[in-house]
């Protein structure tokens, strides 16, 4: 998955997690012994940037969070637990101020820790609960402001059931949204399907749309059915979708909807009339 959707680096979010339990501990440690505040920093003589921020609990929860949320590698290693340990980071009432300092924790900041945690929580409540999105919550997996989510929404004709879109019509609408990031491995199963009939059966846009959106999100998938095919067929497959309009091959295009779960009849129909155009 390419990390130019990805709106933070690593980086940046352990500077956050490292904010966040700095400012935890601190507000704790008023109500503890001095040797407990010194065991929570693990070390009596670290300061806010020395102290080792892996032997805490968060930094293991909020890395399976982005990788996740992001569809990173490793974003199969995330626990059921994850889920609630992410709500209770999110709105649980930790200590979010002390000392003139704010945590990255804080409801009123726009961070990227809660930006990641906030992402992951979106991502699994469509893909493992079943809920409904939020506007707020489709804007953060489509990678878009609100406002402009909300407009998209409304164009397009989505409809909201109170404050939240349907999950099945909540991945419809991200399938065509460029700074959406698909799921992998089995976060996928059932939704490609859905994904590349979304895309098929959506007459906004053009075929060549269509064509260059699916090479852009399954890449993989298409360079490794077509490494089975013979050099010609190939070769046909691959000019296919960098848009080129080799002659029509309806085999080809039969294999190619059969590989991508794309709706056949649809698929080849817009591909013929897109290929004779």
């Amino acid at each position: 998955m390419s990390k130019n959707l990805v709106p933070y680096t690593w980086e940046q979010v352990e500077d956050d997690i490292r904010k966040a339990i700095w400012v935890a501990i601190e507000a704790i440690g008023i109500f503890t012994t001095n040797e407990a505040y010194s065991e929570m920093l693990g070390d009596e003589n670290a300061d806010e940037d020395t102290f080792d921020i892996k032997r805490h609990r968060i930094y293991s929860i909020v890395q399976r969070c982005y990788d996740y949320a992001y569809q990173l590698s490793g974003h199969e290693l995330i626990e059921p637990e994850d889920w609630y340990e992410a709500e209770m980071l999110l709105n649980g009432g930790l200590p979010v101020y002390t000392h003139n300092q704010e945590s990255p924790l804080m409801p009123s900041l726009d961070s990227p820790l809660r930006t990641v945690l906030e992402t992951f929580f979106a991502r699994y409540k469509m893909n493992v609960e079943g809920g409904g999105l939020n506007i707020k919550e489709l804007s953060l997996l489509a990678g878009m402001t609100e406002s402009v989510a909300r407009a998209s929404l409304s164009k397009e004709g989505f409809r909201l059931d109170g404050s939240e879109l349907d999950a099945a019509e909540a991945l419809r609408w991200l399938t065509k949204r460029r700074g959406f990031i698909p799921n992998r491995g089995d976060a996928l199963d059932g939704q490609k399907k859905a994904i590349v009939e979304g895309l098929v059966y959506d007459q906004s846009m053009t075929f060549s749309e269509v064509i260059s959106e699916l090479s852009r999100r399954y890449c993989t998938d298409i360079f490794e059915f077509t490494q089975k095919m013979s050099d010609a067929d190939r070769e046909w497959v691959l000019a296919f979708f960098k848009g080129d309009k080799p002659d029509i091959r309806l085999d080809l295009l039969k294999t190619v909807a059969k590989e991508l779960e794309a709706p056949e009849a649809m698929f080849v129909g817009r591909a013929v009339t897109h290929l004779l155009g």
